[in-house]
């Protein structure tokens, strides 16, 4: 499905696609209607203003069949074949198998002009990392290189030791997907809106870490 319309691989700042109009428009539209409600996916949990939450894909199985057909092909072997494919060449070889999630989640209404998150790395153990934006709302992506390597809490990066490289514009129906390594920075621009800004997160984790990174070896 989401990588049916990948290619090109972007090798600059670190592998990446980035494929707009994803889905058939139809088959898009009806994912739209029937996506889950915010409530749904927060389930009952306390937020703050521009929080990111994910519904587990185990919980997946009780949405509308048509979400169902999507997390389950976006969790299949036949997606990771199609991840292979599209990243033939590089992808660490070392790695044995993978286990994939595909999580419907959200961005809280943001109250004042904030980051959801600025540069960071991803946890060490994923593979790949994909965002298929739906009701965007604010909140670009930004690809950046080191300038200078230096962490904070786990996997953050202070603004100053980044360079912005690339700004993906999310528009509905866009698809990013990127492998995960210790070049892979990446945050989001501010944003202030009242309205969730939609999205699905799917990520593939490795049976061992792909680097080492941060603060205690995280």
């Amino acid at each position: 499905m989401l990588l049916d319309k990948a290619s090109r691989v972007f090798k600059e700042p670190f592998p990446h696609v980035v494929i707009e109009n994803a889905l058939k428009r139809d088959f898009y539209n009806e994912l739209v209607r029937t996506q889950p409600k915010p409530e749904d996916i927060i389930r009952g949990q306390p937020y703050g203003s521009n929080e990111r939450i994910d519904l587990p894909t185990e919980f997946t199985a009780g949405l509308d069949p048509i979400w169902r057909e999507f997390c389950s092909y976006h969790v299949s072997m036949r997606f990771l074949e199609q991840v292979y494919e599209v990243f033939e060449g590089f992808i660490p070889p070392e790695i044995q198998s993978v286990g994939m999630r595909c999580q419907p989640g959200l961005n809280t209404p943001s109250e004042t002009l904030s980051k959801v998150r600025g540069p960071h790395l991803d946890n060490p153990l994923e593979l790949y990392a994909g965002l298929f934006y739906m009701e965007p709302d604010g909140g670009n992506l930004e690809l950046y290189r080191w300038k200078e390597k230096k962490f904070y809490g786990k996997l953050e990066v202070p603004e100053e030791c980044v360079e912005r490289v690339k700004t993906v514009s999310c528009r509905p129906n866009t698809y990013v997907m990127f492998l995960n390594s210790d070049k892979s920075l990446h945050g989001v621009t501010q944003r202030k809106s009242p309205n969730f800004r939609r999205l699905v997160n799917i990520v593939g984790d490795s049976d061992r870490p792909l680097f080492v990174a941060g603060h205690n070896g995280y």
